[in-house]
């Protein structure tokens, strides 16, 4: 579709940087990052996820292809830019990708992230199959 190419082009021109930062982002995350991705390796609910991925020009901490999931981990950091990240959380929605934020200090509640990814699965599936209509049905296993 050439409106969207159109729009994405700026942003996958900066790719090369981008892959290199996420690179770098991989070998030093912070602690709640680290964390989470403790709890992301086991694959809860059978779901695999990549770290740090470059998606449409922008890198997101945590990426769940099969059912276009995006965890991002905010900050403080993140406090201080809210118009970009809501920008960024709106271009994902538009292309079939749920983004789910998690802040800091609930990564280590004990069951909140397995309990947040549980609540926002049915929209990821809903929106999965809208933008891609001739997909299997994604299947859940259980939480380990």
């Amino acid at each position: 579709n050439s409106w969207l190419r159109g729009r994405l082009e700026p942003a996958m021109r900066s790719a090369p940087k981008k892959f290199e930062m996420a690179k770098r982002m991989r070998r030093e995350p912070t602690p709640a990052e680290a964390a989470m991705w403790e709890m992301l390796k086991r694959r809860p609910f059978g779901l695999k996820f990549r770290r740090q991925s470059v998606l449409y020009g922008y890198i997101a901490d945590f990426y769940a292809p099969s059912i276009q999931l995006v965890i991002e981990v905010d900050g403080s950091y993140h406090l201080t830019r809210a118009e970009y990240d809501a920008k960024r959380s709106a271009q994902l929605n538009r292309l079939g990708i749920t983004v789910l934020r998690i802040l800091n200090s609930n990564v280590l509640l004990p069951g909140y992230v397995n309990a947040a990814i549980k609540g926002i699965l049915p929209t990821c599936r809903k929106n999965y199959l809208l933008t891609n209509p001739y997909r299997k049905r994604y299947t859940l296993r259980r939480a380990t």
